[in-house]
């Protein structure tokens, strides 16, 4: 009798941990399915909104009107920052890349969302700051007093991944030419491949028709590619205890499998971006 109670026992467990078992691959499944975007040829719109967004530079400039809040969190930087976060969310990317800086250079982290930067309050770096902006006139308000950033970071940014959306990705967005013109160089990750082959383009295409941006032509001219992300070194630190990643956009791709990319134009710090950090 105990012979038999342990057998049926035993297939039980078995059967429960196979139950398990399945359940997590549909719960993963499910997952890719929901996060993941269909690759697609890079719009050809691409060209001409470029084109048309270079040649209406000055208009753009001098007609559109800095948000109050914006203009206020800029005046209220006592310093040039060196690195700038684009969209920082929570600010768990601008923490840790603060950490792997030299102290001496500032990073600022910048989202347009008060509530999420409320939660980015607490261990902020000496080497970092959070400020609430529209990204679109803070790069303008970098514009116009001539201030060109060691680095810019845009990490895992809307990817607006439908057609018709193509003027809302930065890339195709009247700010892009300003985008180039005020750093010396641009780290972009996404999970949608084709996001960074058409920002990718969209740089050439502007280093083509802006031939008096030497800013814009050091970007073109450094042989950029986009490649998958973590790359084969990256790898071995992602079964490591001190891999973190940079967002939580980045942690919840990771855990699902899903491919991630990332493309670098210019000049990148020492150590922005090569070592693993212990921030959480």
């Amino acid at each position: 009798m105990f012979v038999r109670d342990q057998a049926a026992y035993i297939s039980d467990t078995h059967s429960l941990h196979r139950y398990i078992f399945v359940i997590m691959i549909q719960c993963v499944t499910s997952l890719l399915e929901k996060y993941s975007i269909p690759e697609r040829t890079v719009n050809q719109n691409l060209a001409k909104s470029i084109q048309k967004h270079i040649k209406t530079m000055n208009k753009y400039n001098s007609s559109r009107p800095i948000s109050k809040h914006t203009l206020k969190a800029y005046e209220s930087l006592r310093q040039r920052p060196h690195i700038l976060d684009a969209g920082c969310g929570m600010g768990k990317s601008t923490r840790i890349l603060a950490q792997r800086l030299d102290p001496s250079l500032q990073i600022l982290g910048v989202d347009r969302s008060e509530h999420r930067l409320d939660a980015s309050k607490d261990l902020v770096p000496a080497n970092a700051k959070f400020i609430r902006a529209e990204l679109a006139d803070f790069w303008l308000l970098l514009h116009r007093n001539q201030i060109c950033l060691d680095h810019t970071c845009i990490l895992y940014p809307n990817p607006y991944p439908k057609h018709e959306h193509l003027k809302r990705r930065w890339h195709a967005h009247p700010i892009f030419p300003f985008i180039l013109e005020t750093t010396q160089g641009l780290t972009l990750r996404s999970s949608w491949r084709t996001y960074l082959d058409e920002f990718l383009l969209a740089t050439h295409i502007a280093a083509n028709e802006f031939h008096f941006s030497p800013a814009i032509r050091l970007l073109s001219i450094s042989h950029p590619q986009v490649r998958p992300f973590p790359s084969p070194v990256h790898q071995s630190e992602l079964s490591s205890l001190d891999f973190h990643p940079l967002t939580h956009f980045e942690a919840k791709y990771l855990s699902v499998g899903l491919p991630l990319y990332e493309l670098q134009l210019g000049h990148v710090p020492t150590g922005l971006f090569s070592h693993p950090s212990s921030i959480q």
